[in-house]
């Protein structure tokens, strides 16, 4: 038996409040753990918030079948802290210096992680990631008995490269990935219609661009904003159609392979 933990958003909503018992399974327990984070995942795009549900049916699908934690919050509102708060239970705070994403970082100190019990436990631990800061170089693998980063890889090729360490795994396991998409610049694939939208000045197939638009944003119009937001959120919707679908054939090759 298995487990998914799928860390979807850094958004919060207290729309809801804990009824009853504390969650139970049925039968016996799950033995493996498999942790899926999304990195930059909007959750008012999700169908199940709200979203287009043609855009998000895999991620949607995993929200029926599972638990959905309505009110849960991140510490932070970027990637390398908002993961140290969810695998070591830490917040920005005890960090030794403030986490921003430009200046004045440094690595985390060391200390007990999720994959450390585990791996003390005798599972086998794995962290496959796309973004350098869940990784070695900035604390925040600790406990991981194997670990690939890369930012340019996508995710089917984290699905992949996990799926070559579990077939040498002994049970128990829990294996982390982390998929960078849908992050700038947008360039899905599949690309994002845009006929029905009058053409900006930006090209958001370029990172260098999204730093222009900051620099621009306060002296443009409101209609100029409006339809920048627009296209943006275009061609957001079309990297997270991709990343949904990618999830849900590397869940499935997971299954075929008996993984799971």
């Amino acid at each position: 038996m298995w487990t998914v933990a799928l860390l979807l958003s850094l958004g919060a909503c207290g729309d809801s409040q804990i009824h009853g018992d504390v969650l139970r399974f049925r039968g016996a327990p799950p033995e493996n753990l498999l942790w899926l984070s999304i990195d930059t995942l909007r959750r008012d795009r999700l169908g199940s918030f709200g979203g287009d549900a043609a855009v998000t049916p895999g991620l949607d699908a995993l929200i029926r079948g599972g638990v959905l934690l309505r009110d849960h919050r991140s510490c932070a509102g970027w990637t390398w802290p908002s993961v140290l708060c969810a695998t070591r239970g830490i917040g920005p705070y005890v960090l030794p210096h403030v986490a921003t994403i430009y200046t004045n970082r440094l690595p985390a100190p060391e200390g007990p992680t999720l994959a450390s019990m585990l791996l003390a436990e005798g599972y086998a631990t794995g962290l496959f990631s796309s973004n350098k800061w869940l990784g070695p170089d900035w604390g925040s693998s600790g406990g991981f008995e194997v670990t690939e980063v890369s930012s340019g890889q996508d995710a089917n090729e984290i699905f992949a490269l996990s799926r070559k360490f579990l077939r040498g795994a002994s049970a128990p396991w829990f294996v982390h990935l982390h998929v960078r998409e849908p992050h700038d610049p947008y360039d899905a694939a599949v690309p994002a219609n845009l006929h029905s939208l009058t053409p900006i000045p930006y090209d958001l197939t370029d990172q260098e661009e999204y730093k222009r638009i900051d620099a621009d944003w306060s002296g443009l119009s409101v209609n100029e904003q409006a339809l920048i937001t627009a296209h943006l959120f275009a061609r957001y919707d079309a990297e997270l159609r991709e990343v949904d679908g990618r999830i849900a054939a590397g869940l499935a090759d997971f299954e075929r392979a008996g993984l799971l």
